[in-house]
């Protein structure tokens, strides 16, 4: 088969869509451990937080945030090992959603339905990333675990519909080889770049006092 007949106009447009999941969800993998673990910023009185873009917050993982009216350290952040409990939880979840959810979901609408679902939702989600930081109180437990589900949840959902519509691309069987192959590549340039272009993002954010940009920009 030549090259055209595995390089199909459906088949382009299917392999650049594998390829940017593949980047932006493996950038957000990187980047929600670094933005669990970046310090907390007090934002009352602060000259540097001008909401609701400029703030360089995060969640404060294992650190502690000092109240400058009393003096005193709270722990409103969630610790290291509730996070960990958080990501035993959605695994256990994230199995059930894998083996019944989408199967059902996906015979029920179609897998180009759910493609189309899954990638009108991801821009929100990051979007709001960064102000879940700003949660206060123990809501912020709340708002880490169902960030972390949706993103899992969203995968579960993308990447097999992916792999069903470039399969069902291929002019021929005998492309579907080559094709799968190319898509594989495609799909781990993205996972190689996601990290490296998100990581000088959040550092380019942060040293100027806007954490919304590496999260809008993956938006």
């Amino acid at each position: 088969p030549s090259w055209k007949q595995v390089f199909s106009p459906q088949s382009n447009l299917i392999l650049v869509a594998y390829g940017m999941m593949s980047m932006h969800t493996m950038a957000f993998d990187s980047l929600i451990p670094v933005f669990l673990h970046h310090p907390e910023q007090q934002m009352r009185g602060n000259p540097n937080v001008r909401l609701p873009f400029k703030f360089v917050g995060g969640f404060g993982v294992g650190g502690h945030k000092c109240l400058p009216t009393m003096g005193e350290y709270t722990h409103n952040h969630p610790d290291s090992q509730t996070i960990g409990f958080f990501y035993t939880l959605i695994g256990i979840i994230g199995m059930v959603v894998q083996f019944l959810l989408f199967p059902a979901t996906a015979k029920r609408y179609g897998v180009l339905n759910c493609m189309k679902v899954v990638a009108l939702t991801f821009p929100f989600m990051y979007l709001a990333t960064p102000y879940t930081a700003l949660v206060p109180g123990p809501i912020r437990n709340f708002c880490v675990f169902l960030l972390l589900l949706s993103k899992l949840t969203g995968s579960i959902f993308g990447f097999p519909c992916l792999t069903i519509l470039l399969t069902n691309s291929a002019a021929s069987l005998t492309v579907l080889g080559t094709l799968n192959g190319v898509g594989t590549s495609v799909a781990a340039f993205g996972r190689a770049a996601g990290p490296a272009i998100m990581g000088a993002a959040f550092s380019f954010g942060v040293e100027r006092g806007y954490i919304i940009i590496p999260w809008w920009s993956l938006a």
